[in-house]
């Protein structure tokens, strides 16, 4: 019987052997073994394909010639684990949460980053406070900068909060791992986690905030045309800007969380507009009251501005600007406006052009040599004025009395 259907029908002679008469149902190979060898065949057969593809394949009827029925075979398969095995996945377990500011601190350092920034920047590094997740970003020249770095963000908050950091979250980098600072954490009462090396998943939050920082940068150059030289200026605008925005479903922004008090947005400008900035050190009457710069951030009382004119990065709070215009747009109108402010007078040209003809130019008082292959030619030279002088001499008494030069 198969499926509740007859297969085979016989008769019971004397010798009690059946003669038997089969029925096609179908075109289908069934074997009478069905263990855990069956199924290690057909996975070879299959190109090594998984089990369960096999056993679905199997079970569901979806081709003729298998087996009705595919045990999921535990025995490992040497060639597929050598060949095919990958990272195990993470657990989706909710993440130990911060119970106050600075319970816990995730952080990270990005870089080296190309090109160098201005000051010599290469480095940044991120602490983000795991409760409020309020981001605090640093500048570095050098990785070795890292630990005095974080001396100097652990007496920044300590001092803020009067509380101390209860754990420390970081990869396995040198910078973390130096005697110098496990000494100072432990002195500190900081317990350290440590991810495990090659995964950065670990440390999630702040590889995130790095990936977040980096492409808000890019985007913001790449949005006002300002050169690549300025990306340290731009993260430390972006971080800025990302502790004034809400974190996934909290209902206050991490800034609000850290000071008890909501932000005022009021003062943001698009990064990369033109800026007119009061000019306070004017030398004449009339000179100019205000210099063009363009936007790059803020500070706590006004603007950080970078000054076209002179390339350097100035502060002020006395700015107007101008949001719809970007640093390229204002370079290619000032060179319009430069080129449009020159005039050329003809006649004052023609004159010219004969002064310069006429003038006398300066003479070099370098010595001048003549080249090696004038040798020859001096010594011909000599050898002609020597037989000269030999035929002018006067070979007799008489001869010298005749002679134009006697009494020279």
């Amino acid at each position: 019987m198969y499926k509740n259907s007859i297969i085979a029908s016989g008769t019971c002679y004397n010798n009690k052997l059946y003669k038997m008469v089969f029925k096609s149902i179908k075109n289908t190979i069934y074997n009478i073994s069905n263990d855990n060898s069956n199924s290690q065949l057909w996975h070879k057969c299959f190109g090594h394909a998984s089990n369960k593809k096999l056993e679905k394949l199997a079970n569901k009827n979806m081709v003729e010639g298998m087996p009705y029925k595919i045990s999921n075979s535990t025995k490992i398969c040497e060639t597929c684990l050598k060949r095919k095995q990958h990272k195990l996945p993470f657990k989706k377990l909710k993440p130990q949460k911060g119970s106050r500011i600075l319970d816990i601190v995730h952080t990270d350092l990005c870089g080296p980053i190309s090109p160098t920034a201005l000051k010599g920047f290469k480095y940044f590094i991120i602490f983000i406070d795991d409760f409020s997740h309020f981001t605090i970003i640093y500048l570095l020249k050098e990785k070795s900068e890292t630990f005095n770095i974080f001396k100097e963000y652990v007496n920044y908050v300590m001092n803020r909060f009067n509380i101390n950091i209860n754990y420390l979250y970081c990869d396995n980098g040198g910078e973390y791992t130096s005697n110098n600072f496990k000494t100072f954490c432990s002195e500190k009462g900081i317990l350290i986690h440590y991810t495990i090396p090659d995964n950065p998943q670990q440390n999630g939050i702040a590889e995130r905030m790095n990936c977040t920082i980096v492409e808000k940068v890019r985007s913001m150059l790449a949005e006002s045309k300002l050169p690549k030289l300025l990306w340290a200026e731009a993260a430390l605008t972006a971080t800025y800007l990302i502790n004034r925005l809400p974190y996934k479903d909290s209902i206050q922004t991490p800034t609000e969380i850290w000071y008890s008090k909501k932000p005022n947005v009021e003062n943001l400008r698009v990064f990369g507009c033109v800026a007119y900035v009061l000019n306070k050190n004017m030398k004449q009457k009339f000179d100019e009251k205000s210099n063009k710069c363009v936007m790059l951030g803020y500070t706590f009382t006004g603007y950080k501005l970078w000054d076209i004119k002179n390339k350097r990065v100035i502060f002020s709070r006395d700015v107007i600007f101008d949001e719809n215009s970007n640093y390229l747009e204002e370079q290619f109108s000032s060179n319009q406006d430069d080129n449009s402010d020159l005039k050329i007078d003809p006649s004052a040209s023609e004159k010219d052009s004969s002064n310069q003809l006429s003038t006398d130019f300066r003479r070099s008082e370098r010595q001048r040599k003549a080249p090696d292959w004038l040798k020859d030619y001096e010594l011909n030279s000599a050898v002609l004025n020597a037989e000269k002088f030999l035929n002018e001499t006067p070979s007799t008494y008489n001869e010298i009395f005749g002679r134009p030069d006697q009494f020279q």
